[in-house]
């Protein structure tokens, strides 16, 4: 299995996926993170989803921890609009499907659960 960081090779298979936590507590699901992936989390903020945690590569953020509302001049609306009821976010984008990421994830079901997964090949 591998870890962060990971290389984009062609025709690999790579996954994105959308996550709901067991806590409505960004601290306490950093914390979980943290320890399942075993890599510490690195504070984030953008105007629209205010601060978040990511964990990986600064250029690549595989993983992000985001809150469930984002804002913009506009105003507040559901950060993914196919689960406006969501308080928290965990998105995984490029995942290699061997990944001790994924698989640390599946493996705490109590605490991670899938709500959407996209497979493709690397171009």
């Amino acid at each position: 299995r591998r870890r962060f960081p990971c290389r984009k090779l062609k025709g690999e298979k790579r996954i994105d996926s959308l996550n709901r936590l067991s806590t409505d507590d960004i601290e306490v699901a950093k914390s979980w993170l943290e320890t399942v992936f075993k890599i510490r989390a690195q504070g984030r903020h953008n105007d629209e989803m205010d601060d978040y945690y990511s964990f990986g590569e600064l250029s690549g953020e595989f993983v992000r921890l985001c809150p469930g509302v984002s804002e913009d001049e506009d105003g507040e609306y559901p950060t993914e609009h196919d689960f406006p009821d969501l308080y928290l976010i965990l998105f995984v984008d490029g995942l290699p499907e061997d990944s001790e990421i994924l698989f640390a994830l599946k493996s705490r079901p109590d605490r991670f659960k899938l709500l959407r997964e996209d497979r493709y090949e690397e171009d």
